[in-house]
């Protein structure tokens, strides 16, 4: 990692470590319900670039993130609940359709993680605000674990995850 990168990520630090304080404060002495909301989508949002940028200055051994087997149902929860701000802005119907058994794979869950919130959070962004409908499937098919997530909004927009790992999004 170079020295630029370095000071580059300590730069941005600074500023959300401020973000956060403030924040904080201001739950101290606001009482307002609507104001409330948007602080608390601002501590989300700033613990997840907190998180990236973490991950980016103190990285895993590969070894490491591919160590232990991952529930994809349990993963796309998660990344349902940071995207809930959005969804719920917006009014998209969140439908899933999750295979049973719920298949445990190895994966780098950091990586797949942040790659399926970017999938999701482009999707929703390309819907019409409470006409917005995003399907999420799983299933075993062939040996292979299959993950669809489909949106009604404009566009087609293909994924790459990682080299086993492929997301098709149509309509």
């Amino acid at each position: 990692m170079s020295k630029q990168s370095l000071a580059i990520v300590h730069e941005l630090l600074n500023p959300l470590d401020n973000i956060h304080l403030s924040v904080e404060m201001l739950n101290t002495v606001s009482r307002n319900s609507e104001a409330q909301v948007y602080l608390d989508v601002i501590e989300r949002s700033t613990s997840r670039i907190y998180n990236a940028l973490n991950a980016y200055l103190f990285p895993s051994r590969p070894e490491q993130l591919l160590s232990d087997e991952n529930s994809m149902h349990q993963l796309l929860n998660e990344v349902l609940a940071i995207a809930d701000d959005r969804i719920t802005r917006k009014q998209i119907v969140i439908s899933k359709e999750y295979s049973a058994p719920d298949n445990k794979i190895v994966l780098n869950k950091p990586a797949v993680k942040i790659a399926l919130l970017n999938i999701i959070m482009s999707a929703i962004d390309a819907m019409t605000p409470a006409e917005g409908e995003l399907k999420l499937q799983t299933e075993l098919m062939n040996g292979k674990y299959v993950l669809r997530i489909k949106g009604n909004g404009p566009g087609t927009i293909v994924h790459a995850l990682a080299t086993a790992f492929y997301i098709l999004r149509s309509n």
